[in-house]
């Protein structure tokens, strides 16, 4: 995530990538916040502090949110700038399905299910308030792009279950809308005047996240041992490839801060900008982190857990009560009747082989049989481990490139 922020304050330098705006000053600000988030959370993962990490990844999500409504509300977009929001989304993604949505394996609050819809009734809140923007910020295309996401996002947990993985991706949901709510309160104010009246007002309600997450997560990363912390985070989107990356100037936190603090004194320089009647392009939907687009595949394994501890009573019932189970096809009684007949058949058909002294040669050795397991094995490999092998293969010429990161690096530096 560091050199993703880093591409990004770098984008802003001189005019190698396009007109120049001084509400990239936004953008910029919402990078240095990220940057310091980001920073924070790798100095808690070194320290291995449960309660820092907690606090550290709350924060970081918030400025996540901030940061990417701060850039889809500014024309101040470039290229290199998208790619290092796409590469920031990956990495952000796959440390929070580790780090967010994963079990506990610490002293991580047992939530019930009262109080997943006690969050959710907030959540409902929320979703309501932002609904009624969406026909106050109707007239400007930018705002109601932003607004309308913000709804759905919140809008998804009116059908989830009431179980302990609901209650994580509904807070996680709740720290990124609320810093994309901060900075559509910053840049109404400050670019989009017309409309400012309407946010301030809400921006409040946001603030209740803070006590919700700190209630669960301030135990979650508890009791983790070394070999957890040592596990390096496995970027599972699709291969991303960050090539002209100036290696002789390798990207600290303090080249990030360095290069921030420059644009700003250069852009400030710039005329003020209203965006009120200014078209703004859709920023990709791959430089947008959600949530709900994650949760139906990263939560796909660490639901396991939830769902057989569920599902262990009534699996222990059934296995008690043979009558509600039905036969299959090689369970019927005919069926049986009829494998025994066979056995018979074939006991017979060995007899008569004992006394034949062609059957009586050596059985050739099983090699067939070991090629055919060792097949079976590599088509049971897992997906992740075929999908690196496939996108390697496809791109043999990535590994000899010495300036390419790749998104299989550890997120935070990514």
């Amino acid at each position: 995530m560091r050199i993703s922020l880093g591409m990004v304050a770098r984008s802003y330098k001189g005019d190698a990538f396009g007109a120049r705006h001084r509400s990239a000053t936004s953008v910029i600000e919402g990078v240095t916040r990220a940057a310091r988030a980001n920073e924070q959370m790798e100095i808690a993962l070194s320290g291995r502090n449960g309660k820092a990490i907690a606090e550290a990844t709350g924060n970081l999500s918030r400025a996540i949110g901030d940061l990417q409504t701060r850039y889809a509300l500014t024309p101040a977009q470039n290229a290199e700038a998208e790619k290092g929001m796409r590469y920031l989304n990956a990495a952000w993604r796959s440390y929070s399905s580790r780090y967010v949505l994963g079990k506990s394996g610490g002293k991580a609050g047992k939530v019930d299910q009262a109080q997943v819809r006690a969050l959710r009734r907030k959540v409902n809140t929320l979703e309501k308030h932002v609904g009624a923007l969406e026909d106050q910020v109707a007239t400007n295309a930018a705002l109601r792009r932003q607004v309308t996401r913000l709804r759905q996002d919140l809008a998804y947990y009116d059908s989830r279950p009431d179980d302990y993985l609901t209650y994580q991706a509904m807070l996680l949901t709740l720290s990124t809308v609320s810093g994309s709510f901060e900075a559509l309160i910053y840049t109404t104010r400050v670019y989009y005047p017309t409309y400012y009246t309407y946010f301030e007002p809400v921006g409040p309600d946001f603030h209740a996240w803070r006590s919700y997450w700190d209630g669960y997560y301030d135990g979650y990363y508890d009791g983790r041992d070394s070999v957890w912390y040592d596990e390096p985070v496995v970027i599972n989107d699709p291969v991303i490839v960050i090539q002209e990356v100036d290696n002789s100037t390798q990207i600290t936190y303090q080249t990030i801060y360095h290069t921030a603090d420059e644009v700003r004194v250069e852009y400030e320089a710039l005329p003020q900008e209203n965006l009120t009647a200014v078209e703004i392009p859709a920023a990709p939907q791959d430089t947008v982190f959600t949530t709900n687009t994650m949760i139906h595949i990263e939560q796909e394994n660490v639901s396991l857990d939830a769902a057989e501890a569920a599902r262990e009573p009534e699996s222990r019932e059934s296995r008690e009560s043979n009558a509600t189970v039905p036969f299959d096809d090689e369970e019927r009684p005919e069926a049986a009747q009829a494998r025994d007949s066979n056995i018979a058949d074939e006991k017979a058909d060995a007899l008569e082989r004992d006394d034949d002294p062609i059957e009586k040669t050596e059985a050739p050795k099983q090699d067939s049989d070991s090629r055919d397991d060792d097949e079976e094995s590599r088509e049971h490999i897992a997906p992740a481990e075929r999908g690196s092998e496939q996108d390697d293969n496809s791109h043999p010429e990535i590994q000899d490139r010495l300036d390419a990161q790749r998104c299989e690096d550890d997120s935070a530096n990514c």
